[in-house]
Formats: structure tokens, C-alpha cells, sequence
């Protein structure tokens, strides 16, 4: 269940936060176009803006009107060029959809002509909160935008301004006035729906000190960015990405645009609403297909370990009880799976496997029986053995007077039993497997009336390394045997012992009458074997048994050619101390 819960869950997780994400980008990019458009509008109407102010401020008229003396009211020149400029600028005030009214003010004079107001002195003018910037921006800048706000007297409404200030005359040293244009900030706005489509519930247009010029909000013009609760810490600079932020229980995200046209910034600030419902939609839909897909892999869960314990009880009752199994139960079964046939197959391999060697295991342990009772017989005490060859010996003595080829071969086969049946450790020095070895050959010339001779080639450095009791012997007498004895004349036995490390290597090699090829490979195959039958434990086969049995099977005899047409016996065994 897990295997199949967890990747689901997983991907269901990813796929929820790539779906937030990617409806995050899309809203954001979605605000950022619709910004944008706003953004080309705001600075198209600032750029119409700077080329109205300076048409008007570089009007012949205008640029007399700013530097001539206060003029008569009845001067006809002057009250005609007066009428000539606020004809032009009510013109443009009347043609243009963001405009309120227009201000050409000269210092010298200190007269003033409006658009839409009266005209004439400014003492006399209802707006003079446009004086105050004049007088503090002038000796700074040439042109400057302000927010500001004026209440016209006999008017309940008061009236919001982004107005443009261009110092005047253009051509002169000396500034003799301004050209003011006010931004009806409601006509502005209109023109901003218009260009959203009416996508932005909130919208600020922002200064480079962080001062709002707009907002649908007016109370909110002319004053800091920090003002503003969830505006705090925003900079609109560029790589600053666009923040997801609570405002009153909704989420909203926040978008800018820097302008392209001077340095200000448009900020939109749209609640997620739509955003939400998507997202709650997604996570309920997400949490419902968790726990039907959850509640399927349980079922599923629940039947696959049905499906697989089954077998495996099947696989339990063949390894419990696998006779009874096979009675009841066939594995040709088409029904079942190709897995559980070919696991049961193999149970029932290794059962009658074991069977076979259980039946091998009680056929050696007979042997093993047999061996013990040789064993404890060859325990019964030497000595009467040893008091009856003595006893012999000293009858021949006295038969024949003295020392005699008799009393000799008795004395030998004495000493000979003697270190067979006392010494008990499997393992003997070689000079003392040697030693026996040498009064088992006085013992074989008395007998053969010097048939053979027996050449020892034994180094010295290897006679305090052990062996098996008994292993030369045998080979010796299986030489004199099979390959002298049937040999004319006189034979040569050579006994051989060198240090080939880590091993051993003793070497008997006579000249006798050696055995045909296929023999030699037939003993050689059969001395590859761990053990030997039961009626092949004498001779060469034996030594090799226990050789192997005792230090493993990589040491053991091989059978070569010897001399002439004679055999070799090569024994390999450990350096062992």
C-alpha cells in the first residue's frame, strides 16, 4: 500500500504547487501586461503634457505676455493678447480628456490667465496653493510635477490635481513665470479603467521619493508609499518580484512597472479571490483523489498479499511436511504459477537431495563404526606380542648359538611393531617416519637376500616437519612388490625428500617393471576422490586417503614413469612442524 500511496502523493503534491505556481506566473504576468497598457497610457498623457507646456510657454504671446510690465486694463494690445492665450489654452482644454485647466502666471506682472477661471490679478485668484511649489521648486528645476488639491469657493467638492509645472520664458535667462497644467485626477481615472479594462480594483502611480501622485482613494494623494499598511517594505526597483500579501482576510498580489518616460512607478494591487477558489478547488480535488486512490490500494493491497501468501503457504506446507505434499499435490498443475512450480520443483530437488545424503551420511557412519572397532581392537596391549617375539628371539639365539639372520629380522619386526602400535599422534617427525621405514627395508633384504638396493636423497632441513604415521612404508613395500620383485635381477629403490614451499615433496622411484598407461590413469583418477571404498584401504590408495582427508584435497600422491620402464610415487604434503 505504501508503494503505491506515496508515489501518488507525492505527485499529487507536485502537481498541486506546480499548478499554484503556474497560476501564480499567469496572474502575475496577466497583471504586469495589463499594467503595462496603463503604463503606456499614464506616459503618453505625460508626454503630451511636456510638449503642451512647452508650445504654450514658447508662444510669442505668451513669452511678451511674461516679460511686459503690469498691463492697463485698457490697453487694447494687452487685453487683446490676453484674449489670444486663454483662447489657445481653453482650446486645449476643452479638446483633451484628462485636462482641467491651464495656468500661465508672470512674475512681472503678477497677473494671471486660466483656462476655465477668471482672469487677472492673483490676489484676486482662488487658487494660489500652486504659488507655494513655484516658489519652493524654481530655483531647483526647470519642470517638476505635484500632487495637490484645491476648494473652490461656493463648491462643496474639492478638486484633485496632478499638475505640471515648466518655468517660462524658454529663450531667456531669467524666469519670468510658469506655465501650469492641472491633471483633473478623475478624468485620469476614467482613462486608466479604460485602458485595464477595468481589471485593477486598486491602482497607485508613485514618484521616485515613494509619493503617491494617484489613487481612486484622493485621500491617499501626495502622501508616502509607508503610509499604506500593506505597502510597507515594497520597493518597486527593478528585480524586486511580485509579493503575495494578506489585505483584510484576502489574499492580493502586488505588480509593478517602472515608466518609460520619467521616473515614476505604476503599482496594482489585485485581491486573489478567483486565485482562492481555483486554489480550494484544486486541494479539495486533490485530498478526494488521495483518499479514493488510498482506499483502492488497500483493496489492492489487501488482494495482491492474498494472491502472494497462498504460494508461500503452499511453499511452507512443502518444506514442513514434503511427503505428505507430494501425495496430495501434483506440480503439473496448470493452474498454479510458473514461480511456485519452480520453487516447489526445487524444494522437492534439494529434499531428495538430502534424502540421498542422509542415506550416504548412514552408509559412511557404518564405515565409521567399523573403523572404531578396528580401532579399539588395535588398543588391546602390544606388550604379549612384543614378550612372544622376544621370547622368540632368544630361542633362535640359543638354537643358533649366537646372533643370527633369525634373531636379526625377529629383533627388527619387534622395533618395527613397536613404533607402529605405540606411538599414538597421527602425525610423527619424518626422521622418525623414516627410522621406521629403514627397519622395514632390513626387514625386506633379509627376506629378498639383497634384491634390491635403496638409495635415501632426504634433505636435512626438512626432517623436523611431520607426517602422516605410516606413509612411506607402504609405497616402499608396494615397489618392492609390484616392481621389483617381478624384475630380473637386481632392483633400485630411491627415496627422494625436498622442500618446495610452502609444501613438502617425498619421492619413491624404482626401476622396476612399471604398470601400462591406462593403469597409471585409472589409480591417478581414482586417487582424485576424497575417499576410497571400503576394500581398497591398503596400499598406495590408502596412504592418499588419509593424506587428503587429514590436510585437504589439493595434496595427496600422483603416479608418474620412474626409472626406465619403473614407477614413480610423487607425495605432496604441507609444511607442518
Amino acid at each position: 500500500m505504501i508503494l503505491l500511496v506515496l508515489p501518488l502523493i507525492g505527485l499529487s503534491v507536485g502537481v498541486y504547487n506546480y499548478y499554484n505556481n503556474l497560476m501564480k506566473d499567469e496572474i502575475s504576468a496577466a497583471n504586469t501586461s495589463a499594467l503595462s497598457r496603463v503604463k503606456d497610457m499614464v506616459d503618453m498623457v505625460a508626454a503630451e503634457t511636456d510638449k503642451l507646456s512647452i508650445r504654450i510657454a514658447s508662444d510669442s504671446d505668451v513669452e511678451v505676455f511674461l516679460l511686459s510690465a503690469k498691463p492697463g486694463i485698457l490697453d487694447y494690445d494687452n487685453m487683446s493678447r490676453i484674449a489670444n492665450i486663454q483662447r489657445a489654452i481653453g482650446v486645449s482644454t476643452i479638446t483633451s480628456d484628462y485636462i482641467d485647466s491651464i495656468y500661465v502666471y508672470s512674475e512681472e506682472n503678477n497677473y494671471i490667465i486660466t483656462s476655465t477661471r477668471s482672469t487677472g490679478q492673483l490676489s484676486s485668484f482662488a487658487d494660489v496653493e500652486w504659488l507655494n511649489f513655484y516658489q519652493e521648486q524654481k530655483p531647483k528645476a526647470n519642470a517638476w510635477i505635484e500632487p495637490r488639491s484645491v476648494k473652490w469657493p461656493l463648491d462643496s467638492n474639492v478638486s484633485y490635481f496632478i499638475s505640471s509645472f515648466r518655468l517660462a520664458p524658454l529663450y531667456h535667462q531669467r524666469k519670468a513665470g510658469a506655465v501650469v497644467i492641472n491633471i483633473d485626477v478623475n478624468k485620469l481615472a476614467r482613462l486608466i479603467n479604460n485602458a485595464s479594462r477595468g481589471r485593477f480594483e486598486n491602482i497607485f502611480i508613485v514618484d521616485k521619493y515613494g509619493r503617491i501622485l494617484y489613487n481612486a482613494d484622493t485621500s491617499l494623494i501626495n502622501k508616502s508609499m509607508s503610509y499604506i499598511e500593506y505597502l510597507k517594505g515594497f520597493s518597486p526597483d527593478p528585480g524586486t518580484d511580485p509579493l503575495i500579501r494578506d489585505i483584510g482576510g484576502v489574499k492580493s498580489i502586488i505588480s509593478f512597472v517602472k515608466s518609460g518616460y520619467n521616473d515614476w512607478s505604476y503599482i496594482s494591487v489585485i485581491p486573489l479571490v478567483q486565485y482562492e477558489q481555483k486554489t480550494a478547488y484544486l486541494r479539495q480535488f486533490m485530498i478526494v483523489s488521495i483518499a479514493v486512490s488510498v482506499i483502492i490500494a488497500l483493496v489492492l493491497a489487501f488482494l495482491i498479499s492474498m494472491r502472494v501468501f497462498q504460494p508461500i503457504g503452499n511453499i511452507i506446507d512443502i518444506i514442513e511436511n514434503p511427503e505428505q505434499w507430494l501425495k496430495t499435490n501434483k506440480l503439473n498443475d496448470k493452474n498454479k504459477l510458473n514461480e511456485f512450480k519452480y520453487i516447489a520443483s526445487n524444494i522437492i530437488k534439494y529434499f531428495d537431495r538430502d534424502r540421498q545424503m542422509e542415506e550416504e551420511l548412514a552408509y559412511r557412519t557404518s564405515l565409521l563404526r567399523k573403523a572404531q572397532v578396528a580401532a579399539l581392537q588395535s588398543q588391546i596391549n602390544p606388550h604379549f606380542l612384543y614378550n612372544t617375539l622376544e621370547t622368540i628371539n632368544w630361542m633362535a639365539i640359543d638354537l643358533g648359538k649366537g646372533e643370527n639372520k633369525v634373531s636379526d629380522m625377529i629383533s627388527s619386526l619387534s622395533e618395527l611393531l613397536r613404533i607402529s602400535l605405540e606411538t599414538e599422534d597421527n602425525l610423527i617427525p619424518l626422521h622418525v617416519e623414516l627410522k621406521h621405514v629403514h627397519l622395514y627395508v632390513e626387514i625386506q633384504k633379509i627376506r629378498y637376500e639383497d634384491k634390491f638396493d635403496v638409495i635415501w636423497d632426504i634433505d636435512e632441513s626438512i626432517l623436523d616437519y611431520k607426517i602422516i604415521k605410516i606413509t612411506l612404508q607402504p609405497l616402499i613395500e608396494n615397489a618392492i612388490y609390484h616392481g621389483i620383485k617381478p624384475k630380473k635381477g637386481r632392483g633400485i629403490i630411491k627415496v627422494r625428500g625436498y622442500m618446495q614451499e610452502p609444501n613438502i615433496v617425498l619421492e619413491i622411484i624404482d626401476d622396476g617393471v612399471g604398470m601400462s598407461p591406462e593403469e597409471m590413469e585409472s589409480i591417478n583418477r581414482e586417487m582424485a576422490y576424497q575417499y576410497t571404498k571400503e576394500e581398497q584401504h591398503i596400499g598406495i590408495r590408502n596412504v592418499n586417503q588419509r593424506i587428503k582427508l587429514l590436510f585437504g584435497s589439493e595434496y595427496g600422491l600422483t603416479v608418474e614413469n620412474g626409472i626406465g620402464n619403473g614407477t614413480e610415487v610423487k607425495i605432496l604434503i604441507p609444511m607442518v612442524k
